[in-house]
């Protein structure tokens, strides 16, 4: 409600039955949000962490998730699943109840790549973020006509002190929910918004680990296309117009020239840096090296589990893109230096 209303409720028409369920969900569940808040609250206040989180950077198509899944296959790791994503004030206590019918609502893969989409399978927490406080760059591919309003968001350094502070108190509250429901886990985390974001996660937590994943911006550049078609027009309110080709290579650069300026903040034992191309030719060896740079122990159990999930998903073909010498002239004139730099 408070985003329709700051939103000025301009939700074209086509979108108003979409505007409606998401309405009336948010009033439905406004008991069982009360409840957890209230019987949570203190308990998550106590929360400590046992050990820093890792996050996995890269910008949104360059393998984020691929890697994502692939070490969260190992058990010493909490992550956030997609309930727990869509629904951040109640998964706590009430994520046995509402399964059943949240599985039942959910597609068999994603739309953008048609990768599996699992109820317990691992998720960003970019979506959650925006259901909490709003402060999301998400809410760019949802209020279209304010798009470069949200995209403060991602960085906050146009955002106001208020809004910095308060993305912190929220983001901590979150991950020490989930460490809360998962025991102590150790967190692993995989969001692109967070790509931006260095400085902020080093201010919560100074000794994280970080893992960025880079890939081929010509391939990259095509498969956020693809996000744009399938999978973005499920969350509008409002339908984007304007040059869709400019607003991703806009983001592109503005996240690596974000990226580029804070990595060097990380010390350099917690950060290491995988090509998407190296973790798909040989995933066993580039997981082996992530965890033999940033010391995690690395064990018989975990080994299994990751070669069964790599043969699982052995014959899955992935979108081909046909990228002529004028796509490429236009994505090298607007990201040569990224290009240039990684080699691409």
């Amino acid at each position: 409600m408070k985003l329709l209303w700051e939103n000025r409720f301009r939700v074209q028409f086509r979108y108003w039955p979409r505007a409606f369920l998401i309405t009336f969900s948010i009033l439905f569940l406004m008991p069982f949000r009360l409840i957890e808040k209230l019987f949570s609250a203190r308990k998550i206040k106590k929360v400590t962490f046992n050990e820093s989180p890792i996050f996995i950077l890269g910008h949104w198509r360059n393998g984020t998730t691929h890697l994502h899944n692939l070490m969260t296959q190992d058990e010493r790791f909490a992550y956030f699943t997609i309930f727990r994503m869509v629904q951040p004030h109640i998964f706590l206590y009430w994520e046995r109840i509402f399964r059943p019918f949240f599985k039942m609502t959910l597609p068999k893969t994603r739309p953008m790549d048609n990768m599996p989409l699992s109820f317990y399978g691992p998720q960003e927490e970019e979506n959650g973020i925006a259901n909490i406080c709003g402060l999301s760059i998400n809410l760019a591919c949802v209020f279209t006509s304010r798009r470069d309003y949200y995209l403060k968001y991602g960085s906050f350094v146009d955002a106001s002190l208020k809004e910095y502070d308060t993305w912190k108190k929220i983001y901590l509250n979150y991950l020490k929910k989930l460490t809360l429901k998962e025991k102590g886990k150790q967190l692993l985390i995989k969001s692109p918004a967070m790509t931006q974001r260095i400085p902020m996660l080093l201010e919560l937590f100074p000794n994280a680990k970080f893992i960025h994943i880079r890939r081929d911006p010509y391939v990259t550049f095509f498969s956020i296309k693809q996000l744009y078609a399938k999978l973005f027009p499920t969350y509008y309110l409002q339908t984007p117009v304007g040059d869709e080709n400019a607003f991703i290579l806009r983001i592109y650069n503005y996240t690596y020239r974000k990226f580029f300026s804070d990595y060097e903040m990380i010390p350099k034992k917690n950060f290491i840096e995988v090509s998407f191309e190296d973790v798909e030719k040989n995933p066993m060896r580039e997981i082996k090296k992530i965890y033999q740079y940033m010391d995690l122990d690395w064990t018989p159990e975990y080994e299994k589990k990751l070669s069964e999930y790599i043969d699982s998903i052995a014959n899955y073909e992935k979108n081909v893109y046909t990228i002529t010498s004028e796509d490429r002239e236009m994505i090298y004139t607007s990201c040569k230096d990224i290009i240039d730099k990684w080699g691409y």
